[in-house]
């Protein structure tokens, strides 16, 4: 009986083994697909921009967003991207390299952590700014979010 039992207990470990391995490994393509995602927006929000279109970020972002960018004193809610979005005086022209410098996944919550070089400031002064910046998602049904971000000038 002991041999019996010593079998069918390795053969039961193997099987809870394989069963985790699939589910790490499928969990590991789904958190790749997300960051897939997420960075895919991350590089439309800065090709839009480049066009003076900042509605998409509007767009994108959680009715309960609030950002932190580089000039502001303070986070801002979304009412404050929202008006800029409309408001009509973002100039195209704006040129923007943009690197990602690691996202991670948990759940329904990504974080991007991405650096940007801006040489054409809109509407077309030369420049040379570095930023540091940070998005927070959420996924939702119609897809993820812009939930929170902050960006400072680079060595700041």
């Amino acid at each position: 009986m002991t041999e019996i039992f010593r079998l069918a207990l390795v053969a039961a470990c193997a099987l809870l083994l394989g069963v985790m391995w699939g589910s790490a490994t499928g969990a590991d393509d789904a958190a790749a697909a997300d960051a897939a995602q997420v960075w895919a927006l991350e590089q439309a929000i800065y090709e839009r921009r480049a066009v003076g279109d900042t509605m998409f970020y509007s767009n994108i972002s959680s009715k309960r967003y609030m950002g932190w960018p580089a000039p502001a004193e303070k986070p801002v809610p979304y009412e404050n991207i929202r008006t800029f979005a409309t408001g009509g005086e973002f100039q195209p022209g704006e040129v923007i390299d943009v690197v990602s410098d690691g996202i991670t996944i948990d759940g329904d919550t990504a974080i991007s952590f991405y650096t940007t070089h801006r040489t054409v400031r809109p509407g077309g002064q030369p420049v040379d700014e570095r930023y540091e910046n940070i998005h927070v998602y959420v996924k939702r049904a119609e897809g993820w979010r812009l939930l929170g971000a902050m960006s400072r000038l680079k060595g700041q």
